[in-house]
Formats: C-alpha cells, sequence, structure tokens
C-alpha cells in the first residue's frame, strides 16, 4: 500500500469521521441506486466516487488522478502515480461496510465477480427512520464540506458478450481487451507528461532539408504531425527507391516523428495505395512500421474523394468477368499515438471544435473533393480540409502541428485557420517557396481586419475624441 495512501489511516480524527460517516453515504448509495433499479457494478460505481472525494479532500485534487485508460480497468485511482482498485461490499448492519484497496489485479477480479449486493429491507428502513428525510436529501457531506467530485463519473452501460452488443453505451470492453487477439501489439504505458517548448526562432518556420532528421525540435514538443509522405511512383520530388528501401526512409522519420511528439501526441498519415499489377497496399505497409516502432494505432480513416477522383477509365475487361480492376475514389488516413491514448488537458488550453464538427469528424469515413494540382501549384496536394479536420480534432489552441514533408503548405495554412503553430520541412527548395507563399497569402487574408471588426474600433476610436 502506499505511504501516502497510510496517512489516512495514522490520521485518527479522520478515520474517526470515515467510520461514522462512510457507512452512511454507502448505505445511502445503495438506497439511491435501489430506488433507481441499479444494481451490481452501478452500486460499485457510486460507492467509488465517495471514495475517490475523500482521497481528494485528503490530498488534494493535483495528486489524485482519475482518467485512468480502458487498458487499465482493475485499476480505479492513481495517487500520488501509484496505481489503486477500489472494491466495495456493504454488510447487514450499520457497521458492515468493507473497503479494498489493492493493486492485485486477480484479487480484485475475483472479488468483482463474486460480489453481489444485497439491502435487507429492514436495513434500509433503518437508514431512512435514523437519517430522516432532510439528511437523506442532504447526502454527499464530508465533515461539513461539499466535495467537487472533478473526475471521470463512470455509468453503467454495455459490456462485451459472446453474442455482441446491442449498442455501446459507457461500454466496458474488459474481457475484449483481456483477450490473447492482443498479445504482441504495443501496449499503452504509463508515462509522465513531458513537453518541452520550442525555440521562438524555430517555430511557425519552413525548413528545406530532409525530417530524418529534425534537430530543430526538442524531444516532446509537437502536439500533432499531419502529413503526406511522398509516393515514390515518378513524381518530380520522387526518388526512384524499391519498395523495401521507401520503407527504411519512411522509418527514419517516422522514428523522429516519436521523438519529437509529446506523450499521447498523435501523428496522422494521408496514403494512397498503388499499382494494380499487383496492388501494393502501402497503407498496411506503413501500419507493420509504425507498430514496430511502438507506436498505438488508433483507427483509419477512409477519405472518399467521391467525384473529384481523377476520372479513371482503367476499369480492365469492359463489363466482363475475364479482368475486371478497381478503381480508387478513396484514400487513407491512419492515426497513430505516441505512447498512451490520451492527451493532458493543460488548463490554459482551450478546445474549439464545434458539437457538429465533433460529430461528423470522429466518423470513419470522410467526403469532401480532392484539391486540383493545378490550383495550388503541386502534383498531389490535399485539400486545407483535411488537415483542418485532424487539427480541430486531436489538438487544443496555441498548440503546434507539424508536417515533415511539407509540399504545398496546405497543413500549415490550416494551422493558421485554426490559431494553431506550426513547423514543416522539405528537400525541395521550389516546394518550400511555393509553401511560404500561400501562407503569407492566406495570412494577410485571414488576420486582416473584417468589415464589422474595422467598424467597431473606428468608432471606438471616434468615441474617445468626444468631450
Amino acid at each position: 500500500m502506499s505511504s501516502r495512501l497510510i496517512e489516512i489511516f495514522e490520521d485518527k480524527k479522520l478515520v474517526e469521521k470515515i467510520k461514522k460517516r462512510l457507512p452512511y453515504m454507502f448505505q445511502l448509495v445503495e438506497l439511491e441506486s435501489s430506488k433507481a433499479g441499479r444494481i451490481g457494478m452501478e452500486v460499485g460505481s457510486l460507492r467509488e466516487r465517495v471514495i475517490v472525494a475523500l482521497l481528494i479532500y485528503k490530498f488534494g485534487e493535483g495528486n489524485v488522478e482519475t482518467e485512468i485508460p480502458i487498458t487499465e480497468p482493475e485499476i480505479d485511482v492513481k495517487l500520488f502515480g501509484e496505481p489503486i482498485s477500489i472494491k466495495t461490499i456493504t454488510g447487514k448492519s450499520f457497521g458492515g461496510v468493507k473497503m479494498i484497496w489493492t493493486v492485485d489485479a486477480q484479487k480484485a477480479k475475483e472479488f468483482y465477480e463474486g460480489y453481489y449486493p444485497y439491502i435487507p429491507l429492514e436495513v434500509q428502513k433503518k437508514i431512512f427512520d435514523r437519517m430522516g428525510r432532510e439528511n437523506y436529501i442532504k447526502n454527499g457531506l464530508i465533515s461539513g464540506r461539499r466535495i467537487k467530485m472533478r473526475y471521470n463519473r463512470r455509468k453503467a452501460g454495455t459490456r462485451t458478450s459472446a453474442f455482441g452488443s446491442p449498442g455501446r453505451i459507457n461500454h466496458d470492453s474488459t474481457p475484449f481487451y483481456t483477450s490473447r487477439l492482443y498479445e504482441g501489439l504495443p501496449k499503452e504505458e504509463t508515462i509522465k507528461y513531458v513537453e518541452n517548448p520550442i525555440p521562438p526562432e524555430f517555430l511557425d518556420r519552413i525548413f528545406c532539408k530532409t525530417s530524418e532528421n529534425m534537430e530543430e525540435l526538442p524531444d516532446n514538443s509537437i502536439h500533432l504531425i499531419v502529413t503526406s509522405p511522398p509516393y515514390n511512383v515518378g513524381k518530380e520530388y520522387d526518388k526512384n527507391l524499391t519498395l523495401n528501401e521507401y520503407r527504411v526512409f519512411l522509418k527514419r522519420v517516422w522514428s523522429e516523428a516519436n521523438r519529437v511528439l509529446v506523450p499521447g501526441g498523435r501523428i496522422c498519415i494521408n496514403i494512397a495505395n498503388l499499382g494494380r499489377k499487383p496492388y501494393i497496399p502501402l497503407h498496411a505497409f506503413i501500419i507493420e512500421d509504425m507498430l514496430d516502432l511502438g507506436f498505438l494505432m488508433r483507427g483509419e480513416i477512409i477519405w472518399n474523394k467521391a467525384s473529384s477522383a481523377s476520372p479513371s477509365t482503367a476499369w480492365g475487361s469492359w463489363q466482363s468477368a475475364k479482368n475486371p480492376t478497381l478503381r480508387d475514389v478513396h484514400e487513407y488516413i491512419l492515426i497513430f499515438s505516441k505512447g498512451t491514448f490520451t492527451r493532458r488537458h493543460l488548463p490554459d488550453r482551450k478546445s474549439t471544435i464545434s458539437k457538429e464538427e465533433f460529430l461528423e469528424f470522429t466518423k470513419s469515413v470522410w467526403t469532401f473533393p480532392a484539391e486540383p494540382a493545378t490550383k495550388v501549384g503541386h502534383p498531389a496536394p490535399f485539400p486545407v480540409e483535411l488537415p483542418y479536420r485532424l487539427i480541430q480534432l486531436y489538438t487544443f489552441e496555441g498548440e503546434v502541428v507539424l508536417d515533415p514533408f511539407i509540399g504545398s503548405g496546405q497543413t500549415e495554412i490550416a494551422a493558421i485557420k485554426t490559431r494553431r503553430h506550426y513547423v514543416g520541412y522539405d528537400i525541395s527548395e521550389e516546394y518550400v517557396k511555393l509553401a511560404e507563399r500561400r501562407i503569407k497569402e492566406f495570412s494577410l487574408i485571414f488576420n486582416a481586419p473584417k468589415l464589422f471588426e474595422f467598424e467597431v474600433k473606428k468608432s471606438d476610436r471616434i468615441g474617445k475624441t468626444l468631450p
């Protein structure tokens, strides 16, 4: 047991308060749950809140970590970084509360599976009669102070079963994630959050050099990477590499990406597959290499370019089963994170994504048109909409976005549009100049005062000159 946790039991006054109040609070939880038709895990979750509130009351909110990843199902809270599993059971009398605090996952699992809530009717009546209606309603006080419980309120919901779940509401996926299917894959780590500032002279800059060595960027300094690597298919900026050479080259860049990302930072890779004889699944090779580097895969987005995709007539044998060929109208956006699934939210930073955007951007299929190469001046640009969505979804305002293959500067324009900082790399001096020019042009328009703002400022100045 944590030495800091032992402090609770050494504080005699606090121990007396716990003995006096906690059983009543637990039994009130049982009553409330019974009235609401809750059973089992829901009751335990409500009791758990009482215990966590006690820890916050004793040690302070900053020392009690409640955002526990789903991959750590037997850990309910961390006190000074040490994991704690909270399990409770109520007996048949006022003093019948038993509590288990353990980091032994197997014992916690046995306790959970063997527990069945039982409150005799006579005990329920005793509690109500003894506490009285007024105190019953005023439940939630510890030592006369109301505890502000700012942590995850886990509600009971669906659970993985052999027959599937009809819905996924506050879903408990523990049986799935602890199955053998996940053996050998990268696991989420317990990492202290570190964020190093980028020197001001390197911020909002594009560097004409390879991103295989981004020495300008400190470790743990980038919040999001959005990029589309060169496809190695004979574009003017491509090198004629074998598939293995191409993967080795990209892997050096992904390794640098891993170094510069903050813990929990995401990298989003836009990629299209190539060829037909045979088909080259580049996205599958990139996934394999990213997992090998220890990245956690979060999912993949299908970018449906629909009617804006290049009009191809390469359908193979026309209206014949001899050799019909699929015509791609989609690309992939592969999402990975570094070390952990969650990212720390610092208090001085805000999300800028709207409710409507969040509902749309969290879908796994995005439909919007491609960007014409002739319009941008680059052979393979993605539209600003693509990095805009990823930046809104995965970063807070004022954070830093990196594109290691900057091309025409679309990621950087999206960063400015969302009021984030950016850093970019490209080996082509021509495309660096193109990106810098487009960024400058966009910034002049975007940052120019709007007519309404200008009128307000003008009227303010006029008002100040009046007597």
